[in-house]
């Protein structure tokens, strides 16, 4: 099996209208020979193929693509994937967008390759073609059919065949007669794909999406023996021989890779949803990158390849160190902005060049044996044919003339050949002694007996070899051995077939096996998504909760500031009684508006006091019940220590006499004034 590294072309787009009008400078311009280039002032990198701003479609294809389309007419697979930042040109030199604003001269890789397959096809007549086609996308690291936009993305699942090829279980696979039905596929996949607008591409693809070709090849080898037709008719109907041709099967796959641009989120000014797009873009990239490092490194040719680290590293995995025939088209930008890019592009396209596929040409397994099975048959059949020939002409030649001395010639001619067949098996026989004698030295027992052995067998053939064959006879025998190969090999193809139903109902038996895995699997997934609802719910509503009781916390700790307050307040009055000239005693009257007010005065109450509680019996209603019955307490012994003022009236006139005559300032009440 050889192998052949992958192929790398680098493309270098045209500065754009606004990097002209912003003044941006190229940093790339071309070396001293067509295949090398220059980026900045001294870095020179060499690649397979070049193209810079001038190069058109057709160039990039002849050069690049169209070798590998024949091949897949070979039997082998191919891969195309263009690499590079976002706004480079990927899209359009891989011809994955919108074709229908395209002329035929701007038609990118993939419609230039399905129009030769098809040309190819309808040129060549001996073979049958089948056409599938499938269109799968990777956004924000999930599947997504684009020519089933139904399908969920959890029936889509990448696997290994049999084969150790890696295919996607679930995605659709549209077997197609036409060119146009083709096309008509591609345009409807690529109008589904996820696109959008960044400061660096107005129409940016958000994904990497994938288009994939498999051609299958069918044909059949007319038989040389059939030739001599009545010969051949003759032989079959003797030995009753089947005229069946030698059918073939051989496929082909070819994978059209649209990789999503690496992006920049001060460049491309990506927020909300275009910089969680940006993440899972980079992300895949740089799984993409390590994987090409790892395999172009040629110090560690033992080293780990991290395929699993990404979908998209898993589906390439066979275009990368696989059994694939495999391009790589770098595109860069060449405006003095994207230097760093550029590198840092041109540096993985300069790894991938050491690394090494083998590629294979695919071939049906059972057909192989089968053709095989039919070789065997038609060497079979042509001894038969030979044989029949010879014993025809015996037969003609008993007519003419010396017959007799013919004969006699024959039969010495057949008695020596026999002998000489004797002779040369005991002959062998003895060399194989003899060397045996020769390495050992000594005779053993066993080598005594064996050669005792050959003598005796060098007598009997001496003494029982037949001294007259006829050709008759020899004829016959050489059919019956013939007639006995061709029953053996008949009993070889049918256990053969028997093994391969019953490797059929086991791989049957393996299939229902697997989809009844995948249902209890996705059965758990959905349990297990229910349970991580409800498990954020749950700690939803735990937040809620703390929210709750940091406000009821915040609140009783002010509550018990206004109680210190009322403290502090409800102590006045009974100082200003103890030290200042105010008596102890209770006035018989006060004015009206001075009760009031301290009557108001003293019924200020505070909003809330801090309740120590435990928090496994806390509840809003159980603080709510011990403020109220606190604020009950707080009010009746402010009622109990509060002095209430009040006016008093008496009978005698005298005495209200004698108390007018008294100032308020010597009885030390206030009166009415």
């Amino acid at each position: 099996m050889q192998e052949v590294n992958v192929r790398v072309a680098v493309r270098v787009r045209p500065l754009l209208t606004k990097e002209k009008l912003s003044g941006e400078q190229m940093c790339v311009r071309p070396g001293s020979n067509q295949n090398q280039l220059i980026l900045g002032t001294d870095r020179s990198f060499t690649f397979d193929h070049i193209f810079f701003s001038k190069a058109q479609q057709e160039d990039v294809y002849k050069l690049c693509v169209e070798p590998l389309v024949v091949s897949l007419f070979d039997g082998y697979n191919a891969t195309v994937f263009a690499y590079g930042q976002t706004g480079s040109g990927k899209t359009y030199t891989i011809g994955g967008g919108d074709i229908t604003t395209l002329t035929e001269e701007e038609y990118g890789i993939i419609p230039r390759a399905i129009t030769h397959m098809f040309k190819i096809m309808k040129e060549n007549k001996t073979k049958t073609f089948t056409v599938n086609v499938s269109y799968i996308e990777i956004y924000m690291e999930e599947l997504r059919d684009l020519l089933s936009l139904d399908t969920p993305a959890k029936d889509l699942h990448v696997r290994e065949d049999n084969k150790g090829n890696t295919v996607i279980v679930g995605a659709r696979e549209v077997q197609c007669e036409s060119l146009d039905e083709v096309m008509s596929l591609l345009e409807s996949g690529s109008a589904a794909r996820h696109t959008g607008s960044t400061q660096m591409n107005e129409q940016s693809s958000r994904s990497h999406s994938i288009f994939t070709v498999v051609i299958g090849q069918n044909w059949s080898e007319p038989d040389p023996v059939k030739d001599t037709k009545v010969r051949q008719q003759s032989v079959n109907n003797l030995y009753g021989l089947e005229e069946d041709d030698m059918s073939h099967y051989m496929s082909g796959k070819f994978h059209f890779v649209d990789l999503a641009g690496s992006e920049r989120a001060h460049k491309t000014g990506n927020i909300g949803d275009r910089f969680k797009e940006s993440i899972h873009i980079n992300s895949g990239l740089l799984s993409l990158g390590n994987v090409i490092s790892a395999l172009g490194d040629v110090k560690k040719k033992s080293t780990h390849i991290p395929y699993r680290e990404s979908k998209i590293t898993r589906l390439l995995k066979d275009s990368l160190g696989g059994n694939a025939k495999t391009l790589m088209i770098c595109c860069i930008s060449p405006a003095s902005s994207s230097f760093d890019e550029s590198l840092n592009s041109l540096k993985y396209a300069n790894r991938a060049k050491n690394i090494k596929n083998k590629p294979i040409i695919n071939r049906d397994i059972q057909s192989i044996r089968f053709e095989e099975m039919q070789c065997e048959i038609k060497a079979l059949r042509e001894e038969l044919a030979r044989q029949k020939t010879t014993v025809s002409l015996y037969a003609d030649m008993e007519g003419l003339p010396d017959t007799g001395h013919i004969r006699e010639l024959e039969d010495k001619v057949a008695r020596l050949q026999t002998e000489c067949g004797h002779y040369r098996m005991v002959a062998e026989q003895a060399y194989k002694h003899i060397m045996e004698i020769q390495e050992k030295e000594i005779l053993s027992k066993s080598q005594n007996v064996r050669l005792r052995d050959w003598m005796e067998l060098l007598e009997e053939l001496k003494s029982t070899m037949p001294m007259n064959v006829s050709p008759e006879e020899m004829q016959n025998g050489m059919i019956k051995e013939l007639q006995q190969e061709l029953q053996k090999c008949r009993t070889h193809l049918e256990s053969d077939e028997k093994i391969f139903a019953e490797k059929s109902r086991e791989m049957n038996q393996l299939h229902d096996t697997i989809k009844e895995f995948e249902k209890s699997a996705s059965l758990m997934e959905s349990q297990l998504h229910e349970e991580m609802m409800k498990c954020q719910q749950q700690a939803e509503q735990l937040i809620s909760q703390q929210i709750r009781i940091d406000e009821l916390e915040a609140a009783l700790k002010m509550t018990a500031l206004q109680d210190s307050s009322l403290d502090e307040t409800s102590s006045l009055p009974l100082a200003l009684t103890s030290t200042g000239g105010i008596s102890g005693r209770r006035p018989k009257s006060v004015p009206a508006h001075v009760y009031k007010a301290q009557e108001d005065g003293s019924r200020l109450r505070p909003a809330s006091r801090l309740i120590k509680t435990s928090p496994a019996h806390f509840t809003l209603e159980r603080v709510m019940q011990s403020f109220r019955a606190r604020s009950q307490l707080l009010i009746s012994r402010l009622e109990d220590e509060d002095d209430v003022l009040h006016q008093t009236f008496s009978d005698d006139e005298d005495e209200e006499k004698e108390e007018e005559n008294i100032s308020p300032e010597q009885n030390g009440e206030f009166g009415k004034y």
